[in-house]
């Protein structure tokens, strides 16, 4: 029933990927019964919609009923279309290396979810962290094209005298994603290496060159992996304006090893309903994102339509049950109103019923 993929329950905190549908084993036995499954889904959801919704009346209530047959069983028959999922406590290492091809690009692409985490990452600036950064699929939805003027110190370097983003600096300065997977890891750094030998030969395409250079994307550069480069390594390579350092880090998202207002921007995107603490991670978000910086959230989200809330709160456990712990009942928004430091900004609900919703957030 969920529209985004999904991580291990509490004891891999902070491993969720960042994207679309869940994590599916490839089995032959299965992949032949996907369409009788998704179809079979749909229908025992759309039933039990029905029969939560019978006992309603009122004027709403032709309306109310179709709402949440349409995005239950959408839900469902999306779900149901992979295979079956490992259960909360296997290691995402031993799939990582297959996880984009299990993913299953097409129903997201039929969701809209490239565009959602797209516009999302639109709005990154500065020093960015990316929590749960998966295989790297966000990766090449960042906007790198350069603007004018410098950046400050990246969070993995050596402090200068002004560790802020400068004035009139590039959209974006740097990227720090962090996983508990070190498979994940390893796919995601192949990604963002292949990205810049993709970006490095259409900057050497004379067609290109007529480009204006601040509309020239500039290269996702990998300075570390999993701790692999010196801080004097990764300084360098952050100090280089004809690139966007990456850094990946293992790291728990509830614990994050980074100091307090390191960043300018903090993202998730479809990992808080799986993590055991979402809410922690939250904290996290805020205490290293720096005064006047944004964290900004792309999640599953309890749907602001009162009916299909309540149906989400009743099938919370079993939803929870076949889909690695995820937890779409949860209302994100109300739990970053919650969260010491920040201040909502904008909200902006997706899908039909609004079960996924965007936030933006100020560090205050």
């Amino acid at each position: 029933m969920l529209l985004a993929r999904q991580a291990p329950s509490a004891s891999a905190a902070g491993r969720s990927p960042t994207n679309s549908l869940p994590l599916r084993r490839r089995t032959t036995s299965l992949a032949p019964c996907r369409a009788a499954d998704a179809a079979v889904a749909a229908a025992a959801t759309a039933d039990a919609a029905a029969a939560a919704l019978a006992a309603a009346d009122g004027p709403q209530l032709a309306a109310s009923r179709r709402l949440v047959l349409l995005s239950t069983a959408a839900a469902a028959a999306a779900q149901a279309a992979h295979a079956a999922a490992p259960d909360n406590n296997v290691d995402y290492d031993p799939f990582a290396a297959a996880y984009d091809d299990l993913d299953g690009a097409a129903p997201a692409d039929a969701l809209g979810l490239p565009d959602l985490r797209r516009a999302l990452l639109s709005r990154a600036r500065g020093h960015v962290l990316e929590l749960a950064v998966g295989t790297g699929l966000n990766l090449p939805l960042y906007d790198t094209a350069a603007g004018g003027g410098a950046c400050g110190d990246a969070p993995f370097g050596p402090p200068s005298s002004s560790s802020q983003q400068q004035p009139g600096a590039p959209a974006l300065c740097s990227v720090t994603g962090v996983d508990l997977s070190r498979g994940m890891l390893a796919e995601a750094a192949r990604r963002a290496e292949a990205m810049a030998v993709a970006t490095g030969a259409a900057a050497a395409n004379p067609d290109n060159n007529n480009q204006a250079p601040s509309a020239t994307p500039r290269p996702l550069a990998l300075v570390s992996a999993d701790g692999d480069a010196t801080a004097r390594e990764a300084s360098a390579g952050a100090r280089d304006s004809s690139v966007v350092p990456l850094r990946l880090v293992r790291a728990d998202a509830t614990a994050l090893p980074f100091a307090d207002a390191s960043f300018d921007t903090s993202l998730d995107t479809f990992s808080l309903c799986v993590l055991p603490d979402p809410e922690a991670a939250l904290r996290e978000l805020s205490r290293v994102t720096r005064k006047g910086g944004r964290v900004l959230l792309l999640e599953h989200s309890a749907s602001d339509f009162a009916p299909l809330a309540a149906y989400q709160r009743l099938t919370e456990r079993a939803v929870a049950a076949t889909s690695k712990g995820c937890s779409w009942a949860q209302d994100v928004v109300a739990m970053v109103e919650r969260t010491p430091g920040l201040e909502v900004r904008s909200v902006k609900r997706h899908l039909v019923g609004g079960v996924l919703v965007s936030v933006e957030a100020e560090r205050v």
